[in-house]
């Protein structure tokens, strides 16, 4: 197998225990979907772009103009991402925190 689809298959891993352990199941976000909106808005964006890459990849090869696309869609996904890390203290302060285990790298000096 391709190394690309590899680290593809195992980010959309990482991102499907993050969604459903974390937020789903420990944070409860839906829930809370009042306090928590900015954080699902950004959720669901990148949901979005997941959808696109991997629901693309078995049908397109991505050249040319088409993987320029292809970059700007993955260059979308790391901004939604970021702002997600900024978005995410705020919004879970009102519901108890971050958990530790999902603090990125950046955040856990902060605890």
């Amino acid at each position: 197998m391709n190394p690309v689809l590899k680290l593809l298959a195992i980010q959309g891993l990482l991102g499907a225990f993050d969604t459903l352990y974390y937020h789903e199941w420990r944070a409860k976000l839906p829930g809370a979907y009042k306090i928590a909106a900015p954080e699902l808005r950004l959720h669901t964006a990148r949901d979005f772009i997941y959808t696109i890459i991997f629901g693309t990849l078995p049908f397109l090869e991505w050249h040319g103009l088409s993987a320029g696309v292809h970059c700007a869609v993955l260059c979308s996904e790391i901004v939604i991402t970021l702002a997600a890390f900024a978005v995410e203290p705020k919004v879970r302060l009102q519901l108890g925190g971050v958990p530790a285990g999902e603090k990125t790298p950046m955040r856990l000096w902060e605890s």
